[in-house]
């Protein structure tokens, strides 16, 4: 049975290992075997192929952006909607939240990511992510 995870679906049911013929596709960000589509919402689902190791870029605001007909926040420079988790510049809305108000520690730290426990779940963030949340005000709303 396919393993290709349609956003808001579930799993493919059609024949194919690992993969049926209609999900034989490539991420749109970096060329690889998709394994789910994006999941990131709006007004819109984006529904874009993905593979486990790229996502939906947040913008300046700590949403997906992109899936509405009015889009306030930018893309990080250099980005498009679609990125390798590495390559993430902001914080999601809510883990900014998280992190402004301290309920969090750090459990590891490597040159590409940092893994902060919340409430016993980890958070693993881009370092970009993490720098970029360090080097701006508490409360900034980036």
């Amino acid at each position: 049975m396919c393993r290709f995870d349609e956003a808001w679906i579930g799993v493919c049911k059609a024949d194919g290992e690992p993969y049926c013929e209609k999900h034989l596709i490539s991420c749109v960000s970096c060329g690889e075997q998709a394994t789910h589509s994006c999941d990131a919402t709006g007004q819109f689902c984006c529904g874009q192929p993905l593979c486990d190791n790229c996502e939906h870029t947040y913008r300046s605001n700590g949403c997906s952006g992109g899936l509405s007909f009015y889009e306030p926040a930018t893309l990080p420079e250099g980005l498009k909607e679609h990125c390798k988790k590495s390559e993430q510049v902001y914080l999601m809305w809510m883990y900014k939240d998280i992190l402004d108000n301290d309920e969090y520690k750090i459990i590891e730290e490597t040159d590409e990511f940092v893994t902060l426990e919340w409430k016993t779940q980890p958070l693993k963030l881009s370092r970009k992510q993490w720098d970029t949340y360090k080097n701006q005000e508490v409360g900034s709303g980036i």
